[in-house]
């Protein structure tokens, strides 16, 4: 299942002023104008208000009005609902109509900051798409298609970009998925000593997996296994044979592994985890569901790092 956080974007753009009360009021008042004419409306005017550091405020899209139904107009006559109630009803049905790829809440917070010596106002963007609040509202499900994903993501990214280029700010971090900046420690490592296959695969599997694309992601972290061990053997002057478990006997005949590490590493990165990964779902074993995927990808991440510190690092 796709987890909120990957349809969930956020941005860092940055203007060059000074940061005084008057210029980050000023931006507000422009971003609120923006967002105004762009058809949203603040969450609650009365949060406007500058603080000593710190500036917040949300904007909610103005939900298209449609009388209500002759039923509820009737019950509303008759006292059969509030007038709350009715406004509950109008809003759910706008809710139901609206594109589902449609920038829904958008959030902004001005921070004083200093980059590079330039001191200015850093902007921090977020923008949740209408699919999350028919979630919650609806109790619709989401969906796992990646065009769907896609076109939410692309959506909501191409919103925020219009957005910064209106304020005529400085990008500091590109508008993203939040699960788009998930950051993996192993994967800097395997970066500086030559591995970008299998980082770059790494990288794509979390991020699947984060996405709820658990056997796409699972997939792709067994092939990094398999390709980390064959280029540990190439970049220690052997040729390898692209099969994990011939190429981790060749690391031990190098002696680069001893006798009893390399048992540990073969029965957990070849025995248990390859293999498991490389069964069929349903048949060999069931379809792995989010936390599972996340605690093969945990240990296959510690195992990665200590090849790499053994064998390339010597330690």
């Amino acid at each position: 299942m796709v987890r909120a956080e990957n349809l969930i974007v956020k941005s860092k753009c940055f203007i060059a002023t000074r940061p005084d009360s008057k210029n980050i009021l000023n931006l507000k008042d422009v971003i609120t104008s923006l967002m105004v004419r762009e058809g949203y409306k603040p969450k609650d005017p009365r949060a406007l208000i500058f603080q000593d550091r710190f500036l917040a405020t949300s904007f909610y899209v103005n939900l298209p009005y449609r009388k209500p139904p002759l039923n509820l107009r009737i019950k509303k006559v008759l006292g059969l609902i509030s007038d709350e109630q009715l406004e509950g009803q109008v809003y759910i049905e706008a809710l139901r109509r609206i594109r589902d790829d449609i920038p829904f809440k958008v959030s902004f917070s001005l921070i004083p900051s200093e980059i590079k010596d330039k001191k200015g106002i850093l902007i921090n963007i977020r923008s949740e798409p209408a699919i999350l609040f028919k979630v919650r509202s609806l109790g619709l499900k989401l969906f796992s298609d990646e065009l769907s994903y896609s076109v939410i993501v692309s959506t909501n990214k191409y919103f925020i970009e219009e957005i910064i280029r209106a304020l005529g700010a400085i990008v500091i971090e590109e508008p993203r998925a939040v699960s788009e900046y998930i950051k993996i420690p192993v994967i800097d490592k395997l970066e500086r000593f030559g591995f970008e296959n299998v980082a770059e695969l790494l990288k794509r599997g979390k991020i699947k997996i984060e996405r709820g694309d658990t056997e796409d992601g699972l997939t792709d972290l067994r092939e990094a296994l398999n390709k980390l061990v064959s280029e540990l053997v190439r970049k220690k002057g052997q040729k390898p044979t692209n099969k994990l478990p011939k190429d981790l006997k060749t690391l031990k005949e190098m002696r680069l592994l001893n006798e009893p590490m390399y048992t540990v590493v073969r029965r957990y990165l070849y025995d248990w985890i390859y293999s498991y990964l490389s069964a069929k779902p349903v048949h060999q074993r069931e379809r792995i569901d989010y936390d599972d995927a996340n605690f093969l990808f945990s240990i296959s991440e510690e195992i990665v790092n200590y090849l790499i510190d053994k064998i390339i690092l010597g330690r």
